[in-house]
């Protein structure tokens, strides 16, 4: 009887062991897949709306050439020119958020802007799938249909510089990203934070060049694009080097008048 209990224990502790580790990489992997998100794609000839600007004033066409918001505003801004949002800001710098039939869209909603791209980019210069919103003096996340993203917590929003489909938000005095699904991919933690400029395959595949303040000045550190911290903030300098055939990711990083080359 005691060697059929040990045995039973023993049997137990086992499948324990083994739904622990189950568990451990199931949820390990539903984390990776929720930070994940997409990028949408397009190109000139996918365009279907277009600001114009004539007598002083700007409006919007179609790609019939037809006049679908009048040309009475300072500004029309066309965040995706696939979609039928207009951001138009009237003489007194007030904004009204239009569609393709001149209704007032997204009323529930404050200062209403769009996501400026913070690299030099070719066409549709703005984040193609969000709008950022104001409560109160903080920021949140919309789609364009208007469904939150995130609640207004923010108190900062902008494009991450080299890395579109993420957003660079400050949240109690420091900076983190989030993604277009509102998805935190690098905590708040930073003074400042920038993609490390990879782009050979995506952007997606860009990691994060992160600094602080210290006495001595900016100190930076490095995250890769799995969200895995591999330098801490105490480098003097950090640059990736791009001119690579390599899948590995190289780092120059300078740390007290020292160069090293690190090599994930």
């Amino acid at each position: 009887m005691e060697n059929i209990d040990i045995k039973k224990i023993i049997i137990a502790i086992l499948i324990v062991i083994i739904l622990a580790i189950g568990i451990f990489f199931a949820l390990r992997f539903a984390t990776v897949q929720d930070k994940d998100y997409t990028l949408e794609v397009i190109s000139e000839e996918d365009y279907k709306y277009f600001s114009v600007y004539t007598d002083g004033k700007y409006g919007v066409i179609n790609t019939n050439g037809e006049m679908i918001i009048n040309n009475e505003y300072t500004k029309v801004t066309i965040p995706n020119p696939t979609k039928a949002i207009f951001i138009c800001v009237k003489e007194d710098n007030s904004k009204e958020i239009l569609n393709e039939n001149g209704e007032k869209i997204l009323t529930n909603f404050q200062n209403v802007s769009e996501i400026n791209l913070s690299d030099n980019v070719s066409t549709a210069p703005y984040e193609k799938s969000v709008l950022q919103y104001e409560e109160n003096g903080k920021y949140g996340l919309i789609d364009y249909n208007g469904k939150i993203i995130t609640k207004p917590i923010y108190e900062e929003i902008a494009s991450l510089k080299y890395k579109e489909g993420e957003i660079l938000a400050k949240k109690d005095g420091k900076y983190g990203v989030i993604n277009n699904r509102g998805v935190v991919l690098v905590p708040f933690e930073y003074d400042d934070i920038v993609g490390d400029r990879y782009n050979k395959n995506s952007k997606k595949d860009a990691g994060y060049i992160v600094s602080n303040v210290t006495e001595d000045g900016y100190m930076y550190g490095y995250i890769n694009y799995k969200w895995k911290k591999l330098l801490n903030t105490e480098y003097t300098e950090i640059n990736r080097i791009l001119d690579t055939d390599s899948e590995d990711i190289y780092l120059i990083a300078s740390k007290d008048r020292k160069v090293w080359l690190d090599k994930e």
